[in-house]
């Protein structure tokens, strides 16, 4: 095992190395200044919460039975059941096989009604596994700057994760509250290449432009001249 320190020198010591990873993952995920970011970030999610609670307290305020309501264990089954038996586990090194029995949905039923209730999740599921994988082939494999870090979350909170995910999810497209035009992260949908011809009047001149999900815009004097490009 071999990597470059910041000096750019030849580093095969182990213990050297693991410092190294950990130290240039630490600063990537942590950021310059973290007191900071956590306590705005913490800051923010406290007024949007006493905002939420005021909200709710309004006299005329109807709570959403749809997403707000108890979780039914079909819900959990379905969740459960669907899984890929073959994906990576977490921490708590527990796969999604063995989640697939019946006494155990039950279990897991109930622990994600009480989860549901008390807002209150476990510690476990705040920790990760970070499995690196290599950007770009071409680039340095002994600088940890080059590989991108995958962290593989708890099984049991990613199926909680899902379940909360389909709730949102089917109210949001049942109840049309999605534009047409995302096409993101929507089933039967892709974000690949995501067209919208439109027209833009500028100084009495109409252009043409075609729009990608990646942001990437196209402008024409008309759309044959758009298909063009």
């Amino acid at each position: 095992m071999e990597i470059i320190d910041d000096n750019g020198n030849s580093v095969r010591k182990e213990a050297d190395i693991l410092e190294k990873w950990r130290t240039d993952f630490f600063n990537l995920y942590h950021g310059g200044n973290s007191e900071q970011f956590d306590s705005d970030h913490y800051n923010r999610s406290k007024v949007h919460k006493i905002l939420l609670e005021q909200n709710m307290n309004y006299p005329l305020y109807e709570p959403n039975a749809f997403i707000n309501g108890n979780i039914i264990r079909e819900e959990t089954s379905d969740i459960v059941m669907h899984a890929k038996n073959k994906a990576a586990c977490g921490h708590d090194q527990i796969p999604y096989m063995v989640l697939k029995n019946p006494v155990i949905i039950d279990a897991l039923h109930n622990h994600f009604q009480w989860i549901f209730d008390t807002s209150t999740i476990p510690s476990i599921w705040r920790k990760s596994m970070i499995c690196p994988i290599l950007k770009d082939y071409n680039t340095d494999a002994r600088d940890p700057m080059n590989y991108r870090g995958v962290s593989l979350l708890s099984c049991i909170s990613k199926l909680y994760s899902a379940l909360v995910n389909k709730r949102i999810t089917n109210y949001l497209e049942n109840n049309d509250k999605l534009v047409d035009e995302q096409n993101g992260l929507r089933r039967n949908r892709s974000s690949e290449l995501n067209e919208l011809n439109i027209g833009i009047d500028i100084s009495d001149r109409k252009l043409s432009a075609l729009l990608y999900a990646d942001d990437i815009a196209l402008l024409a004097k008309s759309e044959n001249d758009l298909q063009l490009l």
